[in-house]
């Protein structure tokens, strides 16, 4: 998937699309450093339409 990633506003990824089968591979990035503690924070996706783009499966938010 082509997209960016936003946490409150800021964008905190951008991922593009490459190799043509980018689309099926998963990816990870940090974003300790943009959270609110004890605050609401807001986590965005803007997915690229180009194409086939866009999210077909199932997302997952974890923390280590």
């Amino acid at each position: 998937m082509s997209g960016s990633f936003y946490i409150n506003g800021r964008e905190v990824y951008k991922r593009d699309f490459v190799k043509s089968d980018d689309w099926k591979t998963p990816f990870e990035f940090e974003i300790t450093d943009e959270l609110r503690y004890g605050e609401d924070n807001t986590f965005a996706i803007c997915a690229n339409g180009n194409g086939l783009g866009g999210i077909w499966k199932s997302i997952f938010l974890f923390w280590k």
